[in-house]
């Protein structure tokens, strides 16, 4: 898969989002998704782990992480990856 890097111009609420309608998260606190700034070593470890067996198995995940990087969102996990996984990528 390609992943380029693009800012959106299209205004977030003008966006098609209804793939997100069929994620995994659907109903899942959201908080799992983001990982505390204190939370380090196997705590932090295991709270990634969390997230990620959602995505793993959500059938929109590529389009959540395509979201993410147009979004620039460096803040949840999203599209199986981690923030500083999608910093990478950059």
């Amino acid at each position: 898969m390609t992943i380029s890097w693009t800012i959106s111009t299209t205004p977030f609420e003008w966006r098609d989002m209804s793939w997100h309608d069929k994620g995994a998260c659907v109903g899942v606190d959201v908080e799992v998704f983001y990982v505390p700034d204190r939370m380090r070593g196997p705590s932090k470890k295991a709270h990634v782990e969390k997230a990620k067996a959602y995505c793993r198995k959500c059938p929109v995940q590529s389009k959540c992480l395509e979201e993410a990087l147009i979004m620039q969102d460096f803040h949840a996990i999203l599209g199986n990856t981690t923030p500083e996984e999608r910093l990478a990528m950059k």
